[in-house]
């Protein structure tokens, strides 16, 4: 415990300073700009994947960490701080909480965001569940799960650019879509990860074995925001711009790793 405790203050520093920029950024935008319920989602959604990911670590955590106050609380804050530092790798990817959600006022863009708070959550809830050596096996299950997750989302975006039906179009079917698109590719990664340590190598295995299908699904991702604009027949298109199509990503992501995932 004593190795924790000396980490305990680069955890709590980043915890703390990345979410007081989150918070400080939505309270300070000129409320005329704004409107309530966009301010709120972006401060509950946050404060909802961190409990989800307490659940996680109560339930599903090595049995040495599910069982002992101290250790959940320095895994809840090694999340809250891993979530937060996640949150500046959004705008590069061409979705900003300010200035899309806040300041334009876009549902659409609320929406995405939602979505990717929730995917981050899910690949770092993976890579802390069964039994493991420790820390440095947490957090290199995380930094593969996470690292896929980013990586794949901004092959979709080089390829089918959704950020821009979200941001420049407004389109919240659009938002719904690439929302429901990362919370499904991170139900994949983070369950490719999940299980009781082995080795480095055997975790990269798992990651090729079970995580295969985020690729497949990025190439789906891809193929339905490129084709919404194009010359369809009407039923297609109205499919292809349809928010349906988030939650059939959701279910069938979550399906194939409660089949195939190891949570022991």
């Amino acid at each position: 415990m004593s190795n924790f405790q000396g980490w305990m203050p680069v955890v709590l520093g980043l915890a703390v300073s990345s979410w007081w920029r989150w918070c400080v950024a939505i309270v300070r935008v000129n409320r005329l700009a704004s409107q309530m319920r966009h301010r709120v989602a972006l401060l509950a959604v946050p404060i909802f994947c961190l409990g989800f990911f307490v659940v996680i670590l109560r339930l599903l955590a090595s049995s040495d960490v599910r069982t002992d106050t101290f250790y959940v609380g320095f895994y809840s804050l090694v999340g809250a701080g891993w979530l937060g530092s996640a949150t500046f790798v959004f705008p590069l990817l061409g979705i900003s909480a300010r200035d899309d959600v806040i300041e334009r006022r876009n549902a659409s863009a609320s929406w995405a965001i939602s979505g990717a708070l929730i995917g981050v959550t899910l690949c770092f809830a993976g890579a802390n569940t069964g039994n493991g050596p420790g820390l440095h096996a947490v957090l290199f299950c995380a930094i593969l799960s996470t690292s896929a997750f980013f990586l794949l989302w901004l092959g979709v975006e080089m390829l089918a650019a959704p950020s821009e039906a979200v941001t420049v179009e407004r389109d919240t079917a659009a938002g719904m879509r690439l929302g429901g698109f990362l919370v499904a590719l991170a139900i994949i990664l983070g369950g490719a990860v999940a299980g009781p340590w082995q080795s480095v190598s055997a975790t990269m295995r798992d990651l090729m074995r079970v995580g295969w299908p985020a690729l497949p699904l990025a190439g789906v991702a891809t193929f339905v925001e490129r084709s919404r604009e194009r010359g369809t027949r009407p039923l297609v298109r109205r499919i292809l711009n349809s928010a349906g199509i988030a939650p059939v990503y959701i279910v069938a992501a979550a399906v194939y790793v409660a089949l195939r995932g190891d949570w022991s």
